[in-house]
């Protein structure tokens, strides 16, 4: 079942500008930075309530991020659905007719994210998203 927005996700050129006008201009406190090297894109967690945005900074402008960012520009990507059953989720989307971009991925934290395609949801790209059942959510850390 999915229980609630785990975050929307930018897709930016420059994430310190981004940085600034949320967290300097709009007063949100920054969380975690990191790269996420097989993604192509660097990432700025900027918590907010009991969700975040996700700013995602293109650090391979060959790759399918960025050639998105080449011609959509700065903006929001995606949005992200926390599921507590993912696999439960994917099979009830299935059986509605909605199918994976690509086969669910586990990151070495153990957290398990999904894809729809945006043409199925609105336009919008969405990520479903499972953390481990025996750990905390961090990521907002």
């Amino acid at each position: 079942m999915f229980i609630r927005l785990h975050h929307v996700g930018l897709l930016v050129k420059d994430l310190n500008e981004t940085k600034k006008l949320y967290c300097e201009q709009f007063g949100l406190k920054p969380g975690r930075e990191f790269d996420l090297v097989k993604e192509d894109v660097r990432i700025l967690n900027i918590p907010i309530g009991d969700s975040m945005i996700e700013v995602n900074q293109v650090i391979n402008h060959d790759s399918g991020v960025g050639r998105y960012l080449a011609k959509h520009g700065d903006g929001l990507h995606h949005i992200c659905l926390e599921s507590d059953d993912l696999d439960a989720d994917i099979k009830m989307m299935g059986a509605l007719g909605f199918t994976l971009i690509k086969p669910v991925s586990e990151s070495p934290n153990g957290v398990r994210v999904a894809w729809i395609h945006p043409k199925q949801v609105q336009g919008v790209l969405m990520e479903l998203w499972e953390n481990p059942k025996d750990q905390p959510d961090t990521s907002r850390t």
